[in-house]
Parts: C-alpha cells; sequence; structure tokens
C-alpha cells in the first residue's frame, strides 16, 4: 500500500502563490495510479490544475491561471488570486464562464463552479475530494477535541488547541472538530502511517458524522 498524503506543489508570483498540481496519494495498490483535476476553494481559492500520469510518478505539470478551467486560457471573473464565487462588489458583476477553484482538506480537492450564463450567477459548487481519498468514512467529534484552523480563534476557550498536523495513529479516522457547524462541517483524517499527523479542513461531505466521539491515537 502506498503512503497515504496529500501533497501540494506553489509557485509564488507576482500576484500571488498559483497551485501547480495537487493529488492524494493514498488508499491506492502499488500499481494503481491516481491523477489531479481542476480545483478549487470556496473561500481561499487558487486556480485549477491537472497532471499526466507517468512511469514512477507524475510528469507534464500543467499551471492554471487563478479561476480558470482551461488550460492556457484566463478566467477574467476570477479576482483575489482565483476566488470567483463570492464577489466583492454589491451586486456581484455577472459571471461569464465556469470557475475551477480548490477547496476541502488540505485544500487537496476541486470545485467546478457552473456559470448560468443566462443568469450571470454561479451554481453546483461541489467540492469533489481527490483521486484515492477513502470512501464511505464517518466519524464522531474529535477526541482530544481542537480546531481544524491552523490557530484556535480568539473566542476559543483558554488552552484550545489546533488540531491540524498532530500526531495520530489511526488510520484513515476520521472525527470532527470545535469549529465544526451544520451548514460548515470541519473536520480532520489521521494519515497513518503515511506522515502520521491529522489533515483538516472544510470537509464538504468527504465523511459524515457518526455521533458520539472519536480517538485517533
Amino acid at each position: 500500500m502506498r503512503e497515504a498524503r496529500a501533497v501540494a506543489i506553489g509557485v509564488r508570483t507576482g500576484v500571488g502563490c498559483l497551485l501547480v498540481t495537487m493529488l492524494w496519494v493514498g488508499c491506492l495498490s502499488s500499481t494503481a495510479g491516481s491523477s489531479g483535476g481542476a480545483a478549487g476553494e470556496p473561500d481561499t481559492s487558487t486556480g485549477g490544475m491537472t497532471t499526466t500520469p507517468g512511469t514512477g510518478g507524475f510528469i507534464d505539470l500543467k499551471v492554471f491561471t487563478p479561476g480558470s478551467c482551461v488550460y492556457g486560457e484566463d478566467n477574467p471573473d476570477a479576482y483575489d488570486h482565483g476566488l470567483c464565487t463570492a464577489m466583492p462588489s454589491d451586486p456581484p458583476p455577472p459571471c461569464t464562464r465556469d470557475c475551477c477553484q480548490t477547496c476541502g482538506i488540505d485544500a487537496s480537492g476541486s470545485s467546478r463552479c457552473v456559470c448560468d450564463v443566462a443568469t450571470g450567477s454561479y451554481s453546483s459548487c461541489t467540492c469533489t475530494p481527490p483521486a484515492g481519498f477513502p470512501t464511505g468514512l464517518s466519524g464522531g467529534n474529535c477526541s482530544p477535541q481542537g480546531y481544524a484552523s491552523t490557530v484556535p480563534p480568539a473566542t476559543a476557550p483558554a488552552g484550545s488547541v489546533s488540531l491540524k498536523g498532530a500526531p495520530c495513529t489511526k488510520a484513515n479516522t476520521v472525527c470532527f472538530t470545535a469549529d465544526s457547524t451544520p451548514s460548515s462541517p470541519r473536520g480532520c483524517i489521521c494519515i497513518y502511517p503515511g506522515d502520521g499527523v491529522m489533515h483538516c479542513g472544510v470537509v464538504h461531505d468527504w465523511f459524515t458524522f457518526s455521533g458520539g466521539e472519536t480517538t485517533y491515537n
């Protein structure tokens, strides 16, 4: 079995950091392969990306411009390094094409927001997990509990910690963090043996809540 982990490679430019490729390597046999995809995060997004499978790894990395779903084309609707789904103006300008962004845990998922040109609005911004991400997982509240964010919010109780990068030993265990809400579920997955730490973020229905508490060690 391959080690499970999310891999990201960034290229810093004058306008920010463009994501070159993102893939989930794990839960695959030694002969199986996984591929990247066009991607997007609804709150902290970049452009889409793709990779070409090759012998012993991935080759021919392609950099997509922020918000773009088509290699080599800009997305004029994109702003703030690729965010298309929540324009800052009121009312927002109409969209003219689909928008692709990174999303989910470790920003390893892909979201293609479909533009309805007739109405100028986006729809169907479902966040799809990366190839190879385990399916059918469920878990309760994380125990010990913590936050999915890198730093607990200022309103968190004294002594609160972030679970992002916390050591764990239970492979593919998932749980929901203290900052999870019904409208924005957040949680973590334990990548073990992999790097042996928790990977956290917005869940996007990648796994479900089972009730109770779930330990990760």
